[in-house]
C-alpha cells in the first residue's frame, strides 16, 4: 500500500503504453461498456508524484474517487495498477481488473492498414523560381497529388536583402499514404518518419524543399484542408497571385530505387535527413546550415569508410568529398571542417546572421573562402552528389580509410 491506498497489480505487459495507449484504452472501453455496472473512463493525468498515467474513472455518472489505475510504461513493458482507497466494492474491482486484462492482451497485437493524409507546400526562400507540381505522380506507397489553389508566404525582412517583407507563392502538394500499424498513433509516428523522408527526397530533386504544413489527418475522418496562407497571416488586397509563369516541377529522377533504397538504411536515412534540415536553414542560418551539411557527408563518410571510432573524422570528411569532386577541389572544400568545429564547439558564428538586411554585402569578395554564403552552394551540391550516388547505390564499396 502506498500514499494513495491499496495497490494491485493486474497486468505486466509487453505493449509499449507510449505507443499504443489511445488502442489499449479503446479496447479498455470497449470492456468497460459490456459490463453489468456503468463505469467508464473520465480522464487521464500526470502527477509529480508519480512517474506514470493516471486514468481517473466514473461511477453511474459520478467520479469514482476511491479507486483509480495507474500505468506505468518502461518502453519494453506496462504495468497497470489497481489502486482503491477501501477494500469494499469488490463488482467494481472486478470489472475493472477484467477490462484491464482484456485490453492489455489485445493491444498491439494486431495490424490494420491507416489511410492518411497530409498537405506539403514550399520552404519560403529568397532564392526560388516560381515551379510546381503539376500532375500526379506515385512514390512508393506514396502519391503526391498538386492543388490548384495558390499558398501565399512571407519573407520577414531580416531574411531579405532591403529588409521589406517578401511574398512567396506556391501550390500545395496533397500527399496520401497508408501504413501498417496496432495502432492510429503508431500509424502517425510512422507516417511522420516517411514524410520526413519523402521531404528530403524530394530536395534531392526540387527547389525549394518542401515541409509538411497540416496536421496528418486519418482518411476515416476526411481529408486536411488545404490554406491559402499558414495561420496567423493577413494579407491585404494586393498580395494577390503574381503574374509569373510557373516552371513545371521535373520528373523526380530515381525515385523508385532511391525509395526503396532510403527506407532499408538508417545511416543513409540520417545523411539525408541532415541535408533536408540544411535546404531548411541555409537562408536565414547559414552556419548552422554548414553544420548540418558537414554532419549529412560524414554520415556518408561512415558509409564509405572503415575507421576507428571518433577518430579520423576530418580525414574521413575529406575523403568522402574526393569521390565526386577533383582532388584540387576537394582540398579546397575540405576546410569548411574547420569552421564546422569552431561553430560546434566554440560557439563562432561564421555566416551573415548578426546582418539584419544586405545579406549579400560580401559576396563579391575574391577570395571565396572568406564568405560563407557563396561557399555553401558549393558545399551543397557535394552533399547531393554524394547522397545520389548513396541512393543509386553508386557509391565505392566500403574500405579501410587510408593513412596520410
Amino acid at each position: 500500500m502506498d500514499a494513495h491506498g491499496h495497490d494491485e497489480l493486474i497486468e505486466k505487459t509487453r505493449v509499449n503504453f507510449n505507443a499504443h495507449g489511445h488502442h489499449w484504452l479503446d479496447l479498455f472501453s470497449e470492456a468497460l461498456a459490456k459490463a453489468e455496472i456503468d463505469i467508464r473512463l473520465q480522464h487521464l493525468e500526470r502527477q509529480s508524484t508519480f512517474e506514470g498515467t493516471i486514468i481517473r474513472l466514473m461511477l453511474e455518472g459520478e467520479p469514482l474517487d476511491d479507486t483509480f489505475i495507474k500505468v506505468l510504461s518502461s518502453g519494453t513493458s506496462t504495468e497497470f495498477w489497481l489502486t482503491r482507497s477501501t477494500l469494499e466494492n469488490e463488482q467494481t474491482s472486478l470489472v475493472l481488473k477484467q477490462a484491464i486484462s482484456f485490453a492489455s492482451q489485445k493491444a498491439g497485437r494486431s495490424t490494420q492498414h491507416f489511410k492518411w493524409s497530409t498537405i506539403l507546400i514550399q520552404v519560403p526562400q529568397v532564392w526560388h523560381h516560381s515551379s510546381r507540381l503539376t500532375s500526379k505522380i506515385q512514390i512508393g506507397e506514396l502519391t503526391l497529388e498538386p492543388e490548384e489553389l495558390v499558398f501565399t508566404d512571407v519573407l520577414y525582412p531580416g531574411m531579405t536583402f532591403d529588409g521589406t517583407y517578401r511574398i512567396h507563392q506556391s501550390h500545395p502538394i496533397r500527399v496520401r499514404g497508408q501504413t501498417q500499424a496496432t495502432s492510429w498513433e503508431s500509424a502517425l509516428r510512422e507516417a511522420e518518419r516517411t514524410l520526413r523522408k519523402l521531404c528530403g527526397l524530394l530536395a534531392l530533386n526540387w527547389d525549394p524543399p518542401y515541409e509538411v504544413a497540416a496536421s496528418i489527418v486519418n482518411r476515416l475522418h476526411g481529408e486536411p484542408s488545404a490554406r491559402t496562407t499558414r495561420a496567423g497571416i493577413q494579407l491585404t488586397d494586393s498580395h494577390t497571385e503574381h503574374s509569373v509563369a510557373w516552371e513545371d516541377h521535373p520528373s523526380p529522377k530515381y525515385t523508385d530505387e532511391a525509395w526503396v533504397k532510403l527506407n532499408s538504411s538508417d545511416a543513409l536515412k540520417n545523411a539525408v535527413d541532415a541535408y533536408l534540415e540544411a535546404r531548411y536553414v541555409e537562408e536565414k542560418h547559414q552556419a548552422l546550415a554548414l553544420v548540418a551539411y558537414v554532419s549529412s557527408i560524414e554520415a556518408i563518410a561512415n558509409i564509405l569508410f572503415v575507421r576507428p571510432r571518433d577518430k579520423d573524422v576530418t580525414k574521413a570528411f575529406k575523403a568522402a568529398l574526393r569521390v565526386i569532386l577533383p582532388e584540387e577541389e576537394a582540398e579546397a572544400l575540405g576546410r569548411v571542417y574547420s569552421w564546422r568545429s569552431t561553430t560546434v564547439h566554440q560557439g563562432i558564428i561564421h555566416g551573415g546572421e548578426e546582418k539584419t538586411t544586405h545579406l549579400l554585402t560580401d559576396i563579391f569578395s575574391n577570395d571565396m573562402f572568406s564568405n560563407l554564403r557563396s561557399l555553401l552552394p558549393k558545399l551543397r551540391s557535394a552533399a547531393k552528389m554524394l547522397l545520389v550516388k548513396a541512393l543509386l547505390g553508386q557509391l565505392p564499396p566500403r574500405q579501410e580509410l587510408a593513412n596520410g
